[in-house]
């Protein structure tokens, strides 16, 4: 068995900052999980507007989602969807 943590760093483009559906998120994954495997979806949502082209091309109100840090070269996400899943060796 062994445990990661994992730290979500938030960059905001303007003045509403993006807030998550919860405060933590706990999984545990098995070793023998198959590639592909979603293991947990994250939301976040930001009530910054884009009503205007310009503020759509800046990205207001849209939550992109990465990985980086220990560990994150053994999951995926999907950038738009928050899905977390086992990466494909």
């Amino acid at each position: 068995m062994s445990e990661a943590n994992v730290i979500i760093e938030i960059h905001d483009i303007n003045d509403n900052i993006p807030v998550f559906g919860q405060k933590d998120y706990k999984i545990s994954v098995l070793e023998s999980a198959k590639p592909s495997k979603i293991v947990l979806n994250v939301q976040a949502l930001d009530m910054d507007s884009s009503k205007t082209e310009q503020e759509v091309q800046r990205g207001y109100g849209e939550v992109r989602y990465s990985l980086t840090g220990e560990n994150a070269n053994l999951f995926e996400v999907d950038p738009i969807m928050g899905n977390i899943q086992v990466k494909l060796s």
